[in-house]
Protein backbone atom coordinates (compact mmCIF):
# COMPACT_ATOMS: atom_id res chain seq x y z
CA UNK A 1 0.00 0.00 0.00
CA UNK A 2 3.36 2.34 -0.12
CA UNK A 3 2.47 3.35 -3.76
CA UNK A 4 4.59 6.78 -3.18
CA UNK A 5 7.62 4.96 -1.60
CA UNK A 6 7.78 2.41 -4.37
CA UNK A 7 7.00 4.93 -7.42
CA UNK A 8 9.79 7.02 -5.81
CA UNK A 9 12.29 4.16 -5.29
CA UNK A 10 12.21 3.53 -8.86
CA UNK A 11 13.80 6.90 -9.55
CA UNK A 12 12.98 7.66 -13.48
CA UNK A 13 12.94 4.19 -15.19
CA UNK A 14 9.61 4.46 -16.41
CA UNK A 15 8.67 0.81 -16.89
CA UNK A 16 10.32 0.21 -13.29
CA UNK A 17 7.75 2.73 -11.66
CA UNK A 18 5.19 0.36 -13.32
CA UNK A 19 5.73 -2.62 -12.39
CA UNK A 20 6.85 -1.44 -8.91
CA UNK A 21 3.58 -0.12 -8.94
CA UNK A 22 1.25 -3.06 -9.87
CA UNK A 23 2.96 -5.21 -7.90
CA UNK A 24 0.01 -5.97 -5.40
CA UNK A 25 -2.04 -7.05 -8.82
CA UNK A 26 0.50 -9.56 -10.17
CA UNK A 27 0.77 -12.51 -8.18
CA UNK A 28 2.83 -15.22 -7.96
CA UNK A 29 4.93 -16.20 -11.08
CA UNK A 30 2.12 -14.02 -13.32
CA UNK A 31 4.91 -11.72 -13.81
CA UNK A 32 6.30 -13.66 -16.23
CA UNK A 33 3.35 -12.39 -18.16
CA UNK A 34 4.86 -8.80 -18.58
CA UNK A 35 7.96 -7.49 -20.40
CA UNK A 36 11.72 -7.82 -18.89
CA UNK A 37 11.33 -4.00 -18.06
CA UNK A 38 8.16 -4.18 -15.88
CA UNK A 39 9.00 -7.54 -14.34
CA UNK A 40 12.44 -5.66 -12.95
CA UNK A 41 9.91 -3.58 -11.26
CA UNK A 42 7.64 -6.01 -10.50
CA UNK A 43 11.13 -7.57 -8.53
CA UNK A 44 11.91 -4.76 -7.04
CA UNK A 45 8.82 -4.09 -4.80
CA UNK A 46 9.26 -7.61 -4.18
CA UNK A 47 12.67 -6.92 -2.61
CA UNK A 48 11.55 -3.49 -0.99
CA UNK A 49 8.69 -5.07 0.30
CA UNK A 50 11.00 -7.72 2.08
CA UNK A 51 13.31 -5.74 3.16
CA UNK A 52 10.81 -2.98 4.87
CA UNK A 53 8.71 -6.49 6.16
CA UNK A 54 12.21 -7.34 8.02
CA UNK A 55 12.74 -3.90 9.23
CA UNK A 56 12.97 -3.38 12.98
CA UNK A 57 10.95 -0.61 13.13
CA UNK A 58 8.40 -1.56 10.52
CA UNK A 59 8.23 -4.61 13.22
CA UNK A 60 7.90 -2.99 16.01
CA UNK A 61 5.08 -0.48 14.63
CA UNK A 62 3.08 -3.53 13.46
CA UNK A 63 3.02 -4.97 16.81
CA UNK A 64 1.81 -1.81 18.37
CA UNK A 65 -1.11 -1.86 15.72
CA UNK A 66 -1.88 -5.50 15.77
CA UNK A 67 -3.64 -6.28 18.71
CA UNK A 68 -6.38 -3.54 17.49
CA UNK A 69 -5.84 -4.26 13.35
CA UNK A 70 -4.60 -7.72 13.01
CA UNK A 71 -3.90 -8.29 9.59
CA UNK A 72 -4.26 -4.72 8.79
CA UNK A 73 -1.68 -3.52 10.77
CA UNK A 74 0.54 -3.83 8.30
CA UNK A 75 -0.73 -1.54 5.59
CA UNK A 76 -1.80 0.81 8.33
CA UNK A 77 2.39 1.07 8.76
CA UNK A 78 2.81 1.21 4.70
CA UNK A 79 0.35 4.19 4.38
CA UNK A 80 2.00 5.92 7.50
CA UNK A 81 5.74 5.53 5.69
CA UNK A 82 3.95 6.61 2.74
CA UNK A 83 2.73 10.12 4.99
CA UNK A 84 5.68 10.81 6.44
CA UNK A 85 7.39 10.39 2.69
CA UNK A 86 4.86 13.19 1.27
CA UNK A 87 4.86 15.59 4.67
CA UNK A 88 8.94 15.39 4.18
CA UNK A 89 8.71 15.30 0.06
CA UNK A 90 10.78 18.39 -0.65
CA UNK A 91 14.13 16.69 1.40
CA UNK A 92 13.79 13.68 -1.27
CA UNK A 93 13.01 15.26 -4.47
CA UNK A 94 13.48 18.05 -6.79
CA UNK A 95 9.89 18.27 -7.92
CA UNK A 96 6.84 19.53 -5.69
CA UNK A 97 4.99 15.80 -5.10
CA UNK A 98 1.98 17.30 -6.94
CA UNK A 99 4.06 17.23 -10.30
CA UNK A 100 5.64 14.29 -9.50
CA UNK A 101 2.23 12.48 -9.15
CA UNK A 102 0.51 13.97 -12.28
CA UNK A 103 3.79 12.82 -14.05
CA UNK A 104 2.94 9.26 -12.59
CA UNK A 105 -0.61 9.10 -13.35
CA UNK A 106 -0.37 10.55 -17.00
CA UNK A 107 2.36 7.71 -17.60
CA UNK A 108 -0.38 5.20 -15.91
CA UNK A 109 -2.84 6.07 -18.47
CA UNK A 110 -0.17 5.41 -21.36
CA UNK A 111 0.68 1.83 -19.82
CA UNK A 112 -3.11 1.08 -19.15
CA UNK A 113 -3.51 -1.34 -22.27
CA UNK A 114 -0.67 -3.34 -20.41
CA UNK A 115 -1.67 -3.45 -17.15
CA UNK A 116 -3.52 -5.55 -14.94
CA UNK A 117 -7.47 -5.40 -14.79
CA UNK A 118 -7.67 -4.30 -10.50
CA UNK A 119 -4.65 -1.88 -11.39
CA UNK A 120 -6.74 0.21 -14.26
CA UNK A 121 -9.88 0.23 -12.27
CA UNK A 122 -7.62 2.42 -9.85
CA UNK A 123 -6.48 4.90 -11.79
CA UNK A 124 -9.25 7.32 -12.21
CA UNK A 125 -9.88 7.22 -8.82
CA UNK A 126 -6.19 7.38 -7.58
CA UNK A 127 -5.78 10.64 -10.38
CA UNK A 128 -9.30 11.92 -9.03
CA UNK A 129 -8.55 11.86 -5.11
CA UNK A 130 -4.54 12.27 -5.40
Amino acid sequence: MNYLAHVYLSGTDQDLSIGNFITDHVKGKAYLDYPDSIQRGILLNRKIDHFTDSYLLFKKNVSLLFPQYRHYSRVIVDMFFDHVLAVHWEQYHPDPLKKFSRSFYTLMEKYEGSLPERTIKMIPIISRNN
